[in-house]
């Protein structure tokens, strides 16, 4: 009986393992496509518009950082 429950919780943790590892191959599919043969990998369309975003928001945090550092000693 004993056996039985931890075969069971065996199947189960693999199982979500395996869930979680798909889970993430999809989601890095919709902003990376893989390289296939000898070529390189590229962005998808998505992933192209989050690298964008990810640095205009830089630009503007560090634009704002930069403001209220001059006001603070102004």
């Amino acid at each position: 009986m004993l056996e039985a429950i931890f075969s069971n919780l065996t199947t189960a943790g693999a199982s979500f393992v395996t869930f979680l590892s798909s889970l993430i191959q999809n989601v890095i599919a919709i902003f990376y496509t893989a390289p296939s043969g000898s070529g390189s990998g590229s962005l998808t369309e998505v992933g192209t518009l989050v690298v964008v975003g990810v640095a205009t928001s830089f630009v503007f945090f560090v634009i704002r950082w930069l403001t209220k550092l001059t006001k603070l000693r102004g």
